[in-house]
């Protein structure tokens, strides 16, 4: 979108405008609109991609929790059962698979 303002800019605004006796040289107005768009491209694209790397962090976190767990060796029966609780747990609404999936989902958009 802002590549777009700044084609249009570029495009849609003259280098001239006369006003009878009075005539307007708007080539650094033009100048000034460009370079502000380019910078708001940079900034806008720095914090996307700030917001990618964090949301990707988190989606390592969350993997690397499930997997620790799920990787601990069952020493007696409880241990058994509690790693089964554990499971049944990720599968419920409010889980950490579906955070994981939600998390993958949003920064393939």
């Amino acid at each position: 979108m802002i590549r777009e303002h700044r084609w249009s800019v570029l495009d849609g605004v003259s280098h001239n405008i006369d006003f009878g006796l009075i005539w307007v040289d708007c080539t650094p107005f033009k100048e000034y609109i460009v370079k502000h768009c380019d910078a708001l491209e940079l900034t806008i694209a720095d914090y996307v991609r700030a917001e990618f790397f964090e949301k990707m962090k988190a989606v390592k976190s969350e993997i690397g929790m499930v997997k620790g767990r799920l990787d601990e060796d069952a020493q007696s029966i409880d241990d058994v059962m509690a790693l089964l609780d554990y499971i049944d747990s990720l599968k419920k609404s409010d889980n950490k698979v579906e955070e994981i999936a939600d998390f993958i989902d949003l920064m393939q958009k």
